[in-house]
């Protein structure tokens, strides 16, 4: 079978405000965040922007310059929720 006869994405109709996701990880206690960095730049374009934190009191919206937020949530919180999803499935906010 050829690279160009295998569908590499999946049929996205099923999930009709599929977008972007940006994910960040930071690994230290209370990473700031620059106006710089390329999540802040790109959080408009995406669905959704989160920011994975190590502490499990650093949740919470980050506001931003731009028409949307971030999301601060912790590691053990964001693994949770990503179990859940890929177990019972996913279809975004209608």
């Amino acid at each position: 079978m050829s690279a160009s006869s295998i569908n590499l994405a999946p049929n996205l109709k099923a999930y009709p405000n599929i977008d972007n996701i940006l994910i960040e990880v930071k690994y230290r206690e209370g990473a700031p965040i620059a106006k710089d960095d390329a999540i802040i730049e790109l959080c408009d374009e995406a669905s959704a922007a989160i920011v994975v934190t190590k502490n499990a009191n650093d949740f919470g919206v980050h506001n931003t310059d731009g028409k949307k937020d971030l999301l601060r949530i912790p590691a053990f919180a964001f693994l949770y929720l990503l179990g859940n999803a890929e177990k019972h499935g996913y279809r975004g906010i209608d």
